[in-house]
């Protein structure tokens, strides 16, 4: 029923986003609005390559930013997440910081190619809070640090730290865990 709950949360913001897409005209002046870029760490736990949008409030330095990706590991564990973002920037020069929410919905799967007994058993999804720094090169590349916030106060069997690919750590212990990513990326 979680899972259900957090489809509902994300459709919902997605539609959201949709509905406010006429209302925000792109600005001229951010003339490279879409990125294409590989995380290491971060939501998808190891590496994930991720599609950005960027819509900026015309006439104020305020926009907002949509991302998806895909992050599969094909070693043990092996999984397939989709990590999916919404980003609130604001934009100094080359410079964007911004602040907002990371959803991360996969599976795991234990045969040696993905089984639909895998999906239905391991399927989950996850909610985190993140901060983020973009810098803009003038070659159209990209690149960028994020913060997520874990929370790790729920059954840790079942959280996001669990998942997580440094089992030396242990984060057992700990309630709060920043957790980094570092990007980098071409925009177009």
């Amino acid at each position: 029923i979680n899972s259900i709950d957090n489809m509902r949360y994300l459709f919902m913001t997605l539609f959201l986003a949709y509905l406010l897409h006429p209302a925000i005209a792109q600005d001229s002046s951010a003339n490279k609005p879409n990125t294409i870029y590989i995380e290491g760490l971060g939501i998808g736990m190891r590496y994930s390559i991720n599609y950005e949008r960027q819509f900026q409030i015309k006439e104020s330095n305020w926009g907002f930013s949509l991302s998806g990706g895909i992050a599969p590991n094909f070693s043990e564990p092996k999984y397939l997440w989709f990590p999916l973002r919404l980003d609130a920037n604001y934009q100094i020069k080359n410079s964007r910081i911004g602040a907002g929410v990371n959803y991360m919905f996969g599976y795991y799967w234990f045969h040696s190619f993905i089984h639909p007994e895998d999906i239905i058993r391991s399927t989950s999804g996850f909610f985190l809070p993140g901060i983020n720094y973009e810098y803009q090169f003038e070659n159209k590349f990209v690149g960028s640090i994020r913060i997520l916030f874990v929370d790790n106060t729920k059954d840790y069997k079942y959280s996001y730290l669990a998942r997580l690919p440094f089992l030396d750590l242990e984060l057992y212990n700990k309630k709060f865990v920043m957790w980094p990513g570092l990007a980098f990326g071409y925009s177009f």
